[in-house]
């Protein structure tokens, strides 16, 4: 009887959208929903016999069900998800069955003025007063730790992100110096560069000591641009050397003891657990221990750890499974070329208004480093030969790794309208073989926060998409990257990138160094790098610009882009043939203005009708080589320094004898550009501006960054 209720209700539904012109399904689904509901009310009904489902995963299958019977076959289905938080038991994963038609998706969606949030951790409880260090704290026992079934370094306490122990508190240490490999490590296979590599460090008198599980100690080691993370094997006290339980790149002596780069610091160290608002999580005995903070008690306070690693996956068909994949080959998803009959992709999904949060990630075992822009890093929402899939309006925050990675075969995408902050590694990757995606209309924000070297945006091996009107902040690393082939040692499948109109600042804040705010490697023909508002750009030791061709960056166009404050270079580049730069803005940089380095090209750039607006005495960096080389052009330029004193050209020459020596700039001119707010980052042209003299074509900043307003979840 309720069987056939739950049939007529859905057969009276369908009726009634014929008035819409197509047949179409609404389902609801609710945290207090029932799996024997039949989810097509949005509330439970008065007599409590029917009303929405439990998850999105019921949902999901109720439309397998139902288009496996012939029942559904031609409909638009809404999923829609009621307010609340969902905690997943596990990954929710969609399928090619699981696809929509064009015209006729199948979307997931927030119930309107509704916020769901699917959470991939455990709400801890339990908790009793005890003592630790000194002072008062919770505790409570978690079997599955103590069992070795669940560890995590994350930990959520009425939605804020929670400090594990730190040593130094703030900072960071260096270590003395490298000896040689251990034993243990000469005697490993498979060792890529022993000669670069090396899993042992000397501390200075006082910085390390025998902790209480010293093994569960994470020591966060920061070079230039990347970061590593190691745990100790051993600790010689004698000798003051700790054995790493696997080898990193920072065990070049001339790297990590650098003055500048050879930095490190330690999370997780129990003995420093002193501060409201900390915790340690003892995987020997299980037991959580937390340092309340004032007005916080077991009855008002929400303790969420993180258990799962994605959180949703979007999976077209393929041979292998690709979750254990990923983990096998330690590359953020299976490469489908070549891997048997031809996958079926999934297509015309939805993902509308969902906020996903509290996922749990590490690095494998055998590995101390994710790469430069912690590029092969996993993704909280992960797709796998989506095409034409749509995620708008979502929220992701409270994660450990990357917010959401398009995957290989990944095409004709859309991420619109999205709030990706409060980040354990970067927003969005759009990885190899990937293309004709967009990314647009999205903030992303406080990234970085337990893998600081990722970028905001990432595209690797990836042609052809679009990455516009975003607005990207407060990172420790890039904010956009664009390439991933180092040089000309083979052809780069970055091409024909389009990155538009985006407002990227805060970006570095001085802890990595070798960054931009925009960053390119390899040859990129048809890649614009256009209307993009780039400021705040501060390395810790070299390299913070604002736009950045390095590697052998080519064939790529920079034009109306506006870059200010920046630590280095507004604009520089490392080697790289027949980029053009030209109608851009270039103010307030404090090493130099434009400069390159690795001369040897054919032809490197023209830079043509710029503005270069500066307060150093010398407006290209020291750089350049002095011979008169001509595998560069510039003309047309405006120079300015910001009090009227003089300022010199490479070489020491005045802008006199740089135009006749070196033949440049033989059209440019020094003149005010007549802004009129610079300091204040206002950079109009008043009218009689001199830069009309050199072509220069006024940069409207109206469309820069976010179109809409949006309210993060």
């Amino acid at each position: 009887m309720r069987a056939n209720r739950r049939i007529g209700t859905i057969l009276l539904l369908l009726v009634s959208a014929c008035d819409r012109g197509a047949l179409a399904v609404d389902l609801y689904v609710a945290p207090s929903g029932k799996i024997e509901w039949s989810g097509t009310l949005p509330a439970a009904n008065a007599e409590h016999s029917d009303g929405p489902l439990p998850s999105i995963a019921a949902a999901r299958d109720l439309i397998r069900s139902r288009r496996a019977s012939g029942m559904w076959t031609d409909e638009a289905i809404t999923v829609h998800l009621r307010g609340g938080v969902y905690y997943l038991e596990e990954t929710v994963v969609f399928e090619p069955r699981d696809s929509g038609t064009p015209g006729k998706p199948i979307v997931y969606a927030a119930y309107k003025n509704e916020q769901p949030i699917l959470s991939g951790g455990r709400v801890i409880g339990g908790w009793r007063d005890a003592e630790i260090n000194g002072r008062p704290c919770w505790v409570v026992e978690i079997p599955e730790v103590k069992e070795g079934k669940w560890y995590f370094r994350q930990l959520f306490v009425n939605g804020r992100r929670c400090p594990r122990p730190q040593v130094p508190e703030q900072g960071w240490y260096q270590f003395a110096g490298i000896p040689p490999h251990s034993e243990r490590y000469l005697k490993r296979e498979n060792v890529r560069d022993k000669a670069n590599q090396n899993d042992r460090a000397c501390y200075r008198p006082g910085h390390v000591k025998k902790w209480h599980n010293l093994g569960d100690v994470e020591f966060v080691c920061l070079m230039s641009w990347d970061e590593a993370h190691l745990f100790a094997a051993n600790l010689d006290e004698a000798t003051r050397t700790i054995e790493f339980t696997q080898p990193s790149y920072l065990g070049a002596g001339k790297v990590i003891t650098d003055d500048k780069n050879g930095r490190y610091y330690m999370l997780g160290v129990r003995e420093a657990l002193n501060k409201p608002g900390q915790w340690y999580l003892d995987r020997v005995s299980g037991m959580l221990y937390y340092l309340p903070v004032a007005g916080e008690t077991p009855d008002n306070t929400t303790v969420v750890a993180p258990r799962l690693n994605e959180l949703l996956c979007v999976l077209g068909d393929e041979p292998r499974n690709p979750l254990e994949e990923r983990n096998k080959t330690f590359w953020t998803g299976p490469r489908l070329i070549g891997q048997g009959p031809t996958p079926r992709p999934i297509e015309h999904l939805a993902l509308r208004g969902l906020t996903l949060k509290h996922n749990n990630w590490f690095l494998p075992p055998d590995k101390s480093a994710g790469g430069q822009a912690m590029a092969r890093l996993p993704a909280a929402l992960f797709l796998l030969n989506a095409r034409n899939c749509r995620i708008t309006d979502c929220t992701v925050s409270q994660i450990s790794n990357w917010a959401i990675e398009l995957g290989a075969e990944c095409r004709d995408n859309v991420i619109s309208g999205c709030t990706l902050t409060d980040l354990g590694a970067g927003g969005v990757k759009l990885n190899e073989d990937s293309h004709h995606n967009t990314v647009t209309d999205c903030e992303i924000s406080n990234g970085g926060l337990v893998f600081p070297g990722a970028a905001g945006v990432w595209v690797g091996h990836s042609w052809a998409n679009t990455v516009s009107h975003n607005h990207i902040h407060h990172l420790y690393y890039t904010g956009i990257s664009v390439g991933w082939v180092w040089g000309y040692s083979r052809p780069s499948k970055a091409a024909c990138n389009i990155i538009e109109y985006n407002h990227i600042h805060h970006i570095g804040r001085k802890l990595l160094s070798d960054m931009g705010g925009i960053y390119t490697l390899g040859s990129s023909p048809g890649t614009v790098l256009r209307y993009n508002l780039i400021h705040d750009v501060e390395a810790f030791a070299y390299g913070g610009h604002g736009l950045y061709n390095d590697e052998g960056s080519s064939f790529v166009l920079l034009e109306n882009n506006i870059v200010y404050r920046t630590s280095h270079e507004s604009y520089h580049q490392n080697y790289g043939q027949y980029n053009v730069i030209r109608n851009n803005v270039f103010a307030y940089s404090a090493d130099g203005t434009v400069n390159r380095s690795g001369q040897n090209d054919p032809f490197s750039f023209t830079i043509e009708h710029n503005i270069v607006y500066s307060t150093l005495p010398r407006m290209l960096d020291n750089g350049w080589r002095w011979n008169k080389s001509g595998n560069f052009k510039m003309d047309y330029n405006l120079y300015w320094r910001e009090d009227g004193q003089p300022f010199d050209f490479p070489g020491d020459r005045s802008f006199e004898q740089w135009q006749q020596w070196w033949d440049q700039d033989r059209h440019s001119i020094i003149a005010d550009p007549l802004f009129v707010d610079p300091k204040n980052g206002d950079f109009r042209l008043k009218a009689g501006s001199p830069a009309e003299r050199i072509g220069f074509k006024p940069i409207d900043t109206s469309r820069i960054g976010r179109l809409k307003s949006h309210t993060p979840g």
